[in-house]
């Protein structure tokens, strides 16, 4: 199996690409900046391009760990949080699905409201309250528009923003 990883120098997109290696499938990895555990990597600062980057690609799935995740700055910059986190992952899922490959989209747990005391189903009411969480649900409706059968995944952890 081949697995092009987009943001792919990244905190997620490293470890990912680190684990996706270790289970013996082929990682093509595409990112600012060169990094390990990719046996094919494809430098592009512009984020913009990934799309004709993944139409030029032979593989079965495109998983996406670009997202600009910084809360603070989000609610500085909703437009560029809407962009970075909607409008991209929705042309991307849109070319991962011209070529006939899976689409992957880690969302975040941001899209819900934190107000129950109990855990949130996949199918609970999406209530983001952060520009953040806001971007990041509509990012995960322009990827079902786009690309119907790809897996998106609402997690939580910690990181270096």
């Amino acid at each position: 199996m081949k697995v092009l990883v987009l943001g792919s120098t990244g905190f997620l997109g490293s470890y990912l690409c680190y684990c996706i290696d270790k289970l013996g499938f082929d990682v093509i990895g595409v990112s600012r900046s060169p990094g390990p555990y990719v046996q094919t990597f494809i430098q592009n600062e512009d984020a913009s391009k990934y799309s004709e980057i993944i139409l030029q690609q032979n593989v079965d799935v495109v998983i996406n760990t670009v997202a600009m995740t910084s809360h603070k700055i989000c609610e500085d910059d909703p437009s560029q949080a809407f962009w970075t986190n909607a409008s991209y992952a929705g042309s991307w899922a849109k070319s991962a699905e011209l070529i006939g490959a899976r689409f992957v989209q880690i969302s975040t747990d941001a899209v819900f409201d934190g107000k129950r005391t109990n855990l949130y189903q996949e199918n609970d009411l999406a209530n983001p309250l952060s520009a953040y969480g806001r971007s990041k649900l509509h990012g995960e409706k322009l990827v079902v528009e786009n690309s119907p059968a790809a897996l998106i995944l609402r997690t939580n952890f910690f990181g270096w923003s």
